[in-house]
C-alpha cells in the first residue's frame, strides 16, 4: 500500500510538471552526457518498479525522460515505446520456455498493435508536440487519483 501510495505522488508530480507551460531549453545532448550514471539508476528503479507493479513503464519513462533529461515530448515518447519494446521482448524470452504461448492469438493481437502504431504515427505528426504533453500529463494525473481511490476506497 505504502509503495503504491509513492508511486501515485511519483506521478502526481511528474503531472504537474507537464502540466506547466514548455520553457525552452536547448541542453539536451549536455545533459544526457552528464547524468548517464544517474540516468542508468532511474532506469534500474523505472524498470523494479513496472517489473514489481506489473504496470506499464510508459507512464513512468515519458515523464522520466522528460523532465530529467529535457528530451521533447515527442522524442520521450519514441523513446519510450522502444524501450518497452525491448523490455517486452527480454520478458517473452524469459518466459518462453516455461509456458504455452497462443500462437494466433498473438499473431492476432499484434497485427492490430502495428496496425494501431502506423496510425498513431501518422496522427502524432498532425499533433503539436505541447499538445501531447499535456495530455500526457492530464492522463498521468488522472492514474495517480486512480491508483490512491483504487489503494484506499475500493
Amino acid at each position: 500500500m505504502l509503495l503504491m501510495l509513492c508511486l501515485s505522488s511519483l506521478m502526481f508530480l511528474a503531472a504537474r510538471r507537464m502540466l506547466k507551460p514548455a520553457i525552452k531549453n536547448d541542453r539536451v545532448g549536455q545533459k544526457m552526457k552528464q547524468v548517464t550514471i544517474s540516468l542508468l539508476l532511474r532506469g534500474l528503479l523505472v524498470g523494479m518498479v513496472t517489473g514489481l507493479l506489473g504496470i506499464r513503464g510508459g507512464f513512468l519513462i515519458v515523464p522520466a525522460l522528460y523532465l530529467l533529461v529535457n528530451l521533447p515530448v515527442k522524442k520521450a515518447i519514441g523513446t519510450a515505446l522502444l524501450i518497452i519494446t525491448i523490455n517486452s521482448l527480454f520478458s517473452f524470452l524469459n518466459s518462453y520456455a516455461s509456458m504455452e504461448i497462443e500462437w494466433l492469438l498473438l499473431i492476432k493481437f499484434s497485427m492490430g498493435a502495428v496496425l494501431g502504431i502506423i496510425i498513431g504515427t501518422k496522427l502524432s505528426r498532425k499533433i503539436p508536440g505541447d499538445y501531447l504533453k499535456k495530455t500526457f500529463g492530464w492522463v498521468i494525473l488522472s492514474m495517480s487519483f486512480y491508483i490512491v481511490y483504487k489503494e484506499f476506497f475500493f
